[in-house]
């Protein structure tokens, strides 16, 4: 009977150290996809051309010509559909 006793305590206790590595599995892969997540936040955020330094510059660049060709067609130099033009290229 005490060896019966034994084979059970033993039982238990690799029951526990399985549930223990299932549990520090589980966290593990968590961890994992938690940092995953993570990265690809970091690459949307860095993949967004809003948020570079070039967009700004270009955006400034773009912003003038926009203000040039209003100033063109003001003055009756273009049309506004050569300037529509212009801009989409």
């Amino acid at each position: 009977e005490e060896e019966d006793d034994d084979t059970e305590e033993l039982l238990r206790e690799l029951e526990k150290i399985k549930k223990e590595r299932a549990e520090e599995k589980e966290r593990q892969e968590r961890e994992n996809m938690e940092l995953q997540e993570q990265k690809r936040q970091e690459e949307i955020a860095t993949g967004n051309p809003l948020l570079h330094k070039d967009f700004s510059v270009k955006r400034s660049i773009g912003l003038a010509l926009t203000e040039s060709l209003d100033e063109l067609i003001q003055a009756g130099k273009i049309t506004p559909q050569l300037a529509m033009k212009v801009l989409v290229q």
